[in-house]
Parts: C-alpha cells; structure tokens; sequence
C-alpha cells in the first residue's frame, strides 16, 4: 500500500521551529505508514512552483503550522490554502493546524471551523512544547491509519472508486491504468499517478485529469512544450476539455492513449479474494 503524503506548510520564518516538530514527529509518523513533503524537499535546478503545485495536488494530508507569518503570507494565504481548501470540500482532505505562535488565527473562518492542535487553542511554549507536539505526533498516526488513498481494506476485499481506465494504443506493450478519486496526474515525474519517466518529450507534470462533482471527466494541458491532445485537436493550456467514451488522447505527439467511461467500484484484491463490483 502507497504511503500517505503529508505536505508541511509554514513560514520560512518559522523554519527552526518546524524542524523542532518535525525532528520530534517524522519517525513515529513514517512508521505509521505517512511520508512527510516540505519544499526543502526540492532539488537544485528544478522548477520549484512547478514541484508545489504537483505536491499540493498529491497530498492527503496538509500539516499547517499557523503563526502571524504564515498569515501574512501571500503565497500560503493566496497559493496553499485555497488549493487546500477547494480540495478538503471536493476530496475529503485533511487539513491538519497546529498553532505554532501566538497570533490572529480566530480572524479566518477557515481556521475558526477546523479542528486544531492544541485542542486548548493555545500556542506552543517551552513549557508545553513536549505535549504538544506529541498530540500532533498522535492525531497524524490517527489520520493516517484511516486514510488510504481512495482505498478502503475490509478483510475479505480491496476496492477502489474507478471513475476510468486509460490504455496505450501504440506502445509494443499495452499498458493500462484504472482512474480513481477526483484527479490523476500525467506526467515524466515518478510522483504522478500515471508515469512515463523516461520519455523526455513528456513534461514533468503534462496534464491532469479531473472527475467533478456531477461526474464529468476533463482532461487539462498544464502548459506543455510537445502539448496534449483530445481527438486530434490540440489543448489549449489551463482550459480543460471534456472527455468521453472512446476519446483518443495523445501526450506529447507520439504517446496515444485511449480513454473508457467506467461507472463501478472495481476490487483490488488479490487473486485469492472475491472480486466484486459496487454500484456508485
């Protein structure tokens, strides 16, 4: 089973006492099963908001580490949390605030409505500190051991919700892929959903794949060099395009996929257990 991702947004302002946290929680946390992301994370001479806006998309957790910095950042104020928050309603994404100092969290609403560490709603001192960051250690174990990625384990079955199946049409080998939650990534990085990490006419994030709310299924260019295409027309960047049954998408001119509708909770399982499909 794929590790649970947990993007650590803060403060640069904050960096010593984020590393304090994380020295304390990354272990106990790791070991429950969750893999921690922070943007020190990010290797020379890559696209650093490029690489953001793929682990924004990625996380099943966000771990926010509020102080007055982080609210007076425009690029977690304008950036993270409304990505967050569209996908907490849209997704079921866990939004996790610890308050690191003391300062005006009450004036969002956001926060006001969200559960936050400490239960108390005071901020993290010397005095406390050991406590504290135990109840973040205890609440993220909690959380990951609950959260699967869209998939849900009983004893006898493993089922994923499966909105769409992808399959290459001109490779020497087929490959397929099941299509589940709200949105799949395409891309060369390993990190996306469906990956094709040694052509390198494929950009690193190439296009998204989004199911709404009523269950149309779009497909989006994220401003690619080679492009990508539905039925023969080429996408424009950002603007999404509707699929349907039977669409042909073509990444980058030379990888052609084709795209099937499908309405069923498809089971994962091993071969040793019952294979069923549920009605959405």
């Amino acid at each position: 089973m794929s590790k649970i991702k947990i993007f650590v947004s803060y403060s640069h302002e904050d960096m010593d006492q984020m590393q304090d946290i994380m020295g304390f929680i990354k272990k106990p946390v790791e070991v429950a099963g969750g893999e921690f992301w922070i943007d020190k994370n990010i290797q020379w001479g890559m696209d650093w908001n490029a690489e953001i806006n793929l682990q924004l998309q990625l996380a099943d957790i966000a771990l926010m580490m509020i102080s007055q910095s982080f609210l007076n950042s425009d690029y977690i104020m304008q950036k993270e949390t409304p990505t967050f928050l569209l996908r907490r309603r849209d997704e079921g994404l866990i939004i996790l605030p610890v308050l690191l100092k003391q300062c005006l969290w009450q004036d969002h609403e956001w926060l006001q409505s969200t559960q936050i560490i400490p239960n108390s709603g005071r901020y993290i001192k010397r005095g406390n500190k050991e406590a504290i960051y135990s109840e973040i250690a205890s609440a993220l174990k909690s959380i990951v051991k609950r959260q699967s990625s869209f998939i849900r384990k009983t004893d006898s079955i493993i089922v994923r919700r499966v909105f769409g199946l992808l399959k290459t049409e001109n490779m020497a080998e087929t490959r397929e892929w099941k299509l589940y939650g709200t949105r799949v990534f395409i891309g060369r990085d390993p990190d996306n959903h469906i990956s094709f990490e040694h052509d390198t006419t494929v950009s690193r994030t190439h296009a998204v794949i989004h199911k709404d709310e009523w269950g149309n299924v779009t497909i989006t260019d994220q401003n690619t060099k080679n492009g990508t295409f539905v039925d023969d027309e080429r996408l424009r960047p950002g603007q999404p395009v509707k699929l349907k049954h039977g669409s042909t998408i073509i990444i980058a001119k030379q990888i052609v996929l084709r795209f099937q509708e499908v309405a069923t909770v498809v089971d994962f399982g091993d071969s040793t257990k019952p294979l069923v499909d549920i009605e959405i």
